[in-house]
């Protein structure tokens, strides 16, 4: 399996497992009155130190390695010690020619070496024993503390569900058919964005916001109820199911303790396909500051039709709030033009009510003009920067932006465009997320992103994260593959690019799959990624730190 458990720089990726085992191979490695043991450790080291994995001696030439969480807890260096002396694979020169790992056949090993590091994952996958007979479409994850929680929609009987815990979770809201699910936190509220599609009499599908209420047939012109609050009826044109896609929200909780919600919705009806913003408040005494739609031919005002968009946008498409005065951005790869493109805006909301600003004053930027590049884009901000995972249709590769923008009038500046993964088919259904992997907050974060190798489709090796292995915030960005313009596809080592562990196989060649899952929880003072997915169930996995 080294075609996927080994990463850019050699590295490998190992699941926690109650039972199961790995080997080692080497020669030496003990044998009667000088039993082998082996040590996970946070550097290289030269004398027995830190987590010691159950270890057996299977020969003088292989060993057998426990994956139970008790003895394989964190990530590390793996060395081997037979009566106290180690294996200097970890200790010796790496650019010593026959310290080199590279096949010519693997683009992959371009860096590897006889160095042996792991990245462990603990993985969970959800099971909800009274809601067993469940699909878990459009999924959507946040973390609370240490625990992700998802929204997701369920075919089986056509309403939203939110998890509460691995094993627990409850209906949300629906009437028929439920899609694209979105979830936010803010004001003491989980936030629940999504599309009730289907017809019933004169009535026909809504994309609502659900203030976390457990509802049935529950239509919001019909019952007034303000922990329901619809955006817009499916109908306002002519009828056509899953119209809306994929639709974004942030949530926030504001000043005076209410939350301020942010949404942006692609509207897939032949003549609109174009973006829409809208902002508002939400009030803790279940009131909003803005008018809900009132049936099937109305929109929530006050909203903005992004300019530029119609006719000139898809379902690819990401947001970002930037700043508190105003900013926000909205990338979407330009379906007409075939281009990954930024909409601006510095003034899209009122700070004092944050309502939607009709005034605005919105501009499109081009971030790459490549042909047939910027589909699965996915997109953060952090400080003066944003940041844009996306895929290159063209070449089935993973590519990645900078953009400075503070969220002001002045115009967004593209400061970087590169390769991260070009390695067979790969890039889509991307997310990204800022981690500062230093818990106490000394650390700079960095950008980690999550994505679906198209050529593992239907197999359990489909999943990858990428992270750099230089200060991605500033100065040049640097290639994950080969070449002066990132035109090979062996890995250069600037990018750590490692297959995520799956319990059963990722369903990323389907619709519903929505996009991976990223986020971030605290385990001891590191803040570690997690990485959710949709299989079987809903999955996710929290890489283990080396402390």
């Amino acid at each position: 399996a080294s075609d996927v458990i080994r990463g850019a720089n050699g590295t490998y990726s190992i699941e926690q497992h109650a039972t199961n085992t790995f080997k080692v191979y080497g020669f030496n490695l003990g044998g009667a009155g000088y039993a082998p043991s082996s040590r996970v450790s946070a550097a290289p080291i030269s004398a027995p130190s830190g987590t010691t994995p159950a270890t057996t001696l299977v020969s003088s030439a292989e060993l057998t390695i426990s994956k139970a969480a008790a003895n394989l807890g964190r990530s590390g260096y793996y060395t081997v010690f037979v009566n106290g002396m180690p294996s200097i694979n970890n200790l010796n020169a790496d650019s010593k020619p026959y310290n080199l790992e590279y096949a010519v056949s693997n683009p992959r090993s371009n860096t590897w070496t006889d160095t042996r590091y792991l990245w462990v994952w603990a993985n969970t996958q959800l099971n909800d024993a009274t809601f067993n007979n469940q699909t878990y479409y459009y999924p959507d994850m946040i973390m609370t503390g240490t625990q992700p929680i998802f929204s997701y929609a369920n075919d089986n009987d056509g309403y939203t569900y939110r998890t509460a815990s691995d094993i627990a979770s409850s209906q949300k809201g629906g009437l028929w058919y439920e899609r694209q699910t979105a979830l936010a936190y803010a004001d003491g509220n989980y936030w629940i964005l999504s599309v009730e599609d289907a017809f019933s009499g004169i009535n026909i599908g809504f994309l609502y916001l659900n203030r976390d209420r457990n509802a049935t047939a529950y239509v919001p012109t019909v019952s007034n109820n303000t922990n329901f609050i619809e955006i817009i009826g499916e109908d306002y044109q002519n009828r056509q199911l899953n119209r809306f896609r994929y639709p974004k929200l942030i949530a926030e909780t504001s000043a005076g303790n209410d939350a301020n919600i942010y949404i942006t919705y692609y509207d897939d009806e032949v003549s609109q396909k174009n973006l829409t913003f809208i902002s508002f408040e939400a009030s803790a005494i279940n009131t909003t500051n803005m008018t809900q739609a009132t049936g099937d031919n109305t929109r929530a005002s006050p909203v903005m039709v992004i300019p530029n968009t119609a006719s000139a946008s898809s379902q690819y498409y990401d947001m970002a709030k930037v700043g508190t005065a105003g900013g926000i951005a909205v990338a979407y790869y330009d379906e007409a033009n075939s281009v990954l493109k930024l909409a601006w805006s510095a003034n899209a909301y009122t700070v004092a009510t944050n309502l939607t600003n009709l005034g605005a004053t919105w501009s499109t930027l081009t971030v790459d003009s490549n042909l047939f590049t910027g589909s699965h884009v996915s997109m953060v901000a952090s400080g003066s920067k944003l940041y844009l995972a996306y895929y290159d249709n063209a070449e089935a590769n993973l590519k990645f932006a900078r953009i400075t923008w503070d969220g002001s009038a002045t115009t967004p500046v593209v400061d970087g465009k590169v390769f991260i993964d070009k390695y067979l088919s790969v890039g889509s259904w991307t997310n990204v997320a800022m981690i500062d992997r230093d818990g106490a907050g000394t650390g700079t974060a960095q950008p980690y992103i999550t994505y679906y190798s198209d050529s593992y489709n239907g197999t359990k090796k489909p999943l990858r994260i990428a992270c750099p292995n230089f200060d991605a915030t500033t100065g040049t960005l640097l290639h994950g593959v080969t070449g002066a313009s990132g035109e090979n596809d062996t890995y250069s080592g600037n990018w750590e690019i490692i297959a995520v562990p799956t319990l059963t196989t990722p369903k990323g060649g389907m619709e519903q799959f929505n996009h991976t899952q990223i986020g971030q929880y605290l385990n001891s003072t590191y803040n570690m990624p997690v990485v959710g997915w949709l299989g079987d169930k809903l999955e996710y996995a929290k890489l283990q730190p080396n402390n």
